[in-house]
């Protein structure tokens, strides 16, 4: 049999696998480094997000108030012409055109009798509540 063990190659021990010869200070730097680099990626992103919503509500400021100025010049412009004038003149001063006849009729709602403008002649007064149950009770 020794003849046999002549023939058959000797194998070599199986070295254990190399994981990583580099030392381990080097790759945690890498991921500090890696780390760092992504924070600051996100934060400039999170920054132009704010930056552009903030744009976005000027943007829409300046808008409204380009409407409001044009309904304010278009007042402005109203109020310059005699149809305003004319209409004041007659709401306010109570002016009318030659020819036309003014009629003034009191408003609905608004009319109050005679006696209570004057204060005079008030009739009796209605007793409170408690008037009301002071009699019921003490037939006073």
């Amino acid at each position: 049999m020794k003849f046999f063990n002549i023939f058959k190659r000797k194998r070599k021990p199986k070295k254990a696998p190399v994981i990583d010869k580099r030392p381990i200070w080097i790759v945690l730097i890498l991921l500090l480094v890696g780390g760092y680099l992504i924070f600051i990626f996100s934060r400039s992103l999170w920054r132009n997000y704010e930056i552009n919503k903030e744009i976005l509500n000027l943007q829409t400021d300046i808008d409204d108030s380009k409407i409001n100025q044009d309904y304010l010049e278009n007042l402005i412009s109203y109020y310059q012409t005699k149809s305003f004038a004319e209409k004041e003149a007659r709401g306010k001063l109570g002016l009318k055109k030659e020819g036309e006849m003014v009629l003034a009729l009191p408003r609905q709602g608004v009319v109050e009798k005679k006696e209570e403008i004057e204060g005079e002649n008030r009739g009796p007064q209605e007793k409170t509540n408690a008037e009301k149950w002071w009699k019921f009770f003490f037939k006073y």
